[in-house]
């Protein structure tokens, strides 16, 4: 692909998620990602360090690959390169980064060789599900054949099944492993059924030695992709394989989930992950600003440890730190960090968290959400949307507009007139918005 065609496709994929995210947010992650390449099977987005590339991968790729898709009709596999501080300080290429990326086999995989168990800080939080979790990594089949660590957002849940996938491999090179987000697995159920490959997308997944599967909890509401997801689980069950699957709370509190599944989740070893405590976070902050070109002083230090109740809150507020001072070149001190972190330590809920969810709801996609399609099944979601953005945010009717496909503010105006007027009459419209506010919550 030509230089000028990857800078035209590079910033539409930027003028979108600026539309999408809030102004601080899209400027801490995306103010200094650059496309260094792109085809029909790979895109490379060069990011600052390690950090913003983990960031990235865990909490956008599925919002790239959709921006993607729709301006070049494909679906390349995204990965992230950056330089380490030697690299920086040297001004030599970033080669490692390039000749590391991963084989077609460990696409499939899907695992993120960073996240291993060396790289994750324990402490009386989460000893248990590290310690349960590694031994289902070392392939202790009998003893272990299902293990099922739930916490609240942000404690490590996603770590602790990547660590587990690597830590397998390591041993058994051969070993068929696959990590799934829930979002991902319902995608491919989708698309095998309205594309007749449903015997394709079973065989694929039954097939498996090894299946990690993150957020069950997001399968609430979406009966015909749970009985999948049992099928798939039984079949693997039955056959003596392993599996490691996360939620948001234990098996039998999880919220519309078919009392099957419930079920059958309980049948292995639960775990749980608390929050961390002031030890274990400036631990974790110490740990990580060792690897990013930056001093802080030790009473910012303990100052950033209490800006945030979860380790990704953390790291998210750390990234937020280094990038202002690298882009302004200020004093690090206390000052910065209750600026840069204020939003944070009160926000609620995001526009970002509202459209996923909503779509998610509906079984829809957030690209639907955000379309001009007409049809009710995109429309009335779209609608919801747009008044649970405006009673949950500060954002202006203007800017929901803008975030929702940059509709007209009036647009706006008249869906949150039209909710707010039926959702007293219709019965359905109160319930939908009861739920996913609950979803929300």
């Amino acid at each position: 692909m030509s230089t000028s065609k990857k800078k035209e496709i590079w910033d539409r994929i930027i003028e979108s998620l600026s539309y999408k995210l809030p102004k601080g947010e899209f400027q801490t992650w995306f103010s200094r990602a650059s496309l260094r390449k792109l085809d029909d099977k790979m895109a490379i987005i060069d990011v600052p360090n390690k950090f913003v590339a983990t960031w990235l991968n865990e909490n956008y790729l599925t919002e790239l690959k959709k921006i993607i898709k729709n301006l070049t009709s494909s679906s390349p596999s995204i990965h992230f390169t950056f330089q380490s501080p030697a690299q920086v300080q040297t001004g030599r290429p970033d080669q490692d980064a390039l000749s590391s990326l991963p084989s077609e086999n460990s696409l499939k995989q899907r695992l993120n060789p960073q996240m291993t168990f060396d790289r994750l800080s324990t402490g009386e939080c989460n000893r248990f599900a590290w310690s349960s979790a590694k031994v289902l990594a070392d392939g202790a089949r009998d003893e272990y054949s299902l293990l099922y660590v739930y916490s609240k957002q942000g404690l490590g849940k996603t770590h602790l099944l990547h660590a587990i996938g690597n830590q397998r491999l390591k041993k058994e090179p051969s070993c068929r492993v696959r990590y799934l987000s829930s979002d991902a697995f319902s995608s491919e159920f989708t698309y095998a059924i309205n594309n007749e490959k449903l015997d394709t997308f079973r065989g694929e997944y039954c097939s498996l030695d090894l299946l990690l599967f993150d957020d069950i909890h997001l399968l609430a509401h979406r009966e015909k992709t749970q009985e999948e997801f049992l099928f798939i689980f039984n079949f693997l069950y039955s056959g003596k394989k392993q599996i490691a699957v996360t939620g948001d709370g234990p098996p039998n509190r999880l919220k519309n989930m078919s009392s099957e599944l419930k079920s059958r989740l309980g049948w292995g070893l639960i775990s749980d992950i608390q929050g961390p405590d002031q030890k274990m976070k400036m631990d974790i902050l110490r740990e990580r600003i060792s690897e990013i070109p930056v001093t802080i002083p030790e009473d910012v230090l303990f100052f950033l440890a209490n800006s945030s109740a979860d380790i990704k809150g953390l790291v998210k507020n750390l990234i937020k730190l280094e990038t202002y001072s690298s882009i302004t070149d200020g004093n690090i001190n206390i000052s910065m960090v209750k600026t840069l972190t204020k939003d944070t330590e009160h926000a609620g809920i995001g526009l970002e968290d509202i459209m996923d969810t909503t779509a998610g709801y509906f079984n829809i996609s957030v690209a639907d959400l955000m379309s001009d399609k007409k049809k009710r099944i995109y429309a009335y979601p779209r609608q919801i949307a747009m008044y649970l953005a405006r009673e949950h945010t500060g954002l202006s009717y203007k800017d929901i507009g803008r975030s929702f496909g940059n509709k007209d503010h009036s647009t706006v105006i008249y869906a949150i007139k039209r909710i707010e007027a039926l959702k007293v009459k219709e019965k359905k419209i109160g319930k939908d918005l009861k739920i996913i506010q609950n979803l929300l919550s």
